[in-house]
C-alpha cells in the first residue's frame, strides 16, 4: 500500500469499514484514493467486487469509469457513464466525464485527420484553431494522455492549463512528473 495512505486518517476510517463489511459502499472512496495514489489494478479490484454488490451505486460507477479511463480504455469508461447516468441522469460527475470522452475522441480524430492531411469535417481545414476548442485541455485528459504514454500531448495540455492559471498546482505538479 501506499505509504502515504497510511497517514490519511480519512483513508484508514474507510478501509477499516471496509475491511469489517466488504459489502459497503466505501469500496467507492477506497477505489477512488487507490487511484488518486496510482494503485490502478488495485482500484480496478476494489471497485469491481463493490459493484457486484451494488451494481445500482451510482459513485461506484463513476469511479469505474475513472479507473478504465486511467488505463486508456474509453469506451468501457463511457459504458460505465452510460449506466451511471441511466440510473441519475442529472450525476455532475458523470456528464463532465462523458463530455471529456467525447472532447479526447474529437481531438484524437482532429490529430488523426491532420496526421493524414485530410480536412476536418464540418469544422473548416485541419489546423483551423476554432475547431481546436481549449474545452478538451483538462488535467484529466492530460492524466489519460500519460498514462497512455502520450507525454508530449499530455505535456502542451499542461501547459495551456499554465498559461491559462500559472497556479494550478495539479498542473504543474503533473507537468514535473512527466519524464
Amino acid at each position: 500500500m501506499h505509504p502515504d495512505l497510511l497517514n490519511n486518517s480519512l483513508f484508514l476510517r474507510y478501509y477499516q469499514q471496509w475491511q469489517d463489511d466488504p459489502t459497503s459502499i466505501v469500496f467507492a472512496p477506497i477505489a477512488e484514493y487507490f487511484l488518486l495514489y496510482g494503485m490502478v489494478d488495485e482500484a480496478l479490484e476494489v471497485c469491481k467486487m463493490g459493484l457486484k454488490g451494488h451494481p445500482s451505486f451510482v459513485s461506484g460507477r463513476v469511479v469505474m469509469a475513472k479507473i478504465h479511463l486511467k488505463r486508456g480504455n474509453w469506451d468501457e469508461a463511457e459504458e460505465e457513464l452510460r449506466q451511471a447516468l441511466t440510473i441519475m441522469p442529472t450525476n455532475r460527475s458523470a456528464r463532465e466525464l462523458m463530455q471529456e470522452i467525447d472532447d479526447m475522441r474529437h481531438q484524437e480524430r482532429v490529430s488523426a485527420q491532420r496526421d493524414s492531411g485530410t480536412a476536418v469535417s464540418a469544422g473548416g481545414a485541419v489546423g483551423d484553431r476554432s475547431r481546436d476548442s481549449a474545452s478538451w485541455n483538462t488535467v484529466t485528459m492530460a492524466k489519460v494522455y500519460a498514462s497512455q504514454g502520450l507525454y508530449d500531448r499530455a505535456r502542451t495540455i499542461y501547459r495551456s492549463i499554465l498559461a491559462q492559471d500559472p497556479n494550478n498546482e495539479t498542473a504543474i505538479r503533473g507537468l514535473e512528473s512527466l519524464p
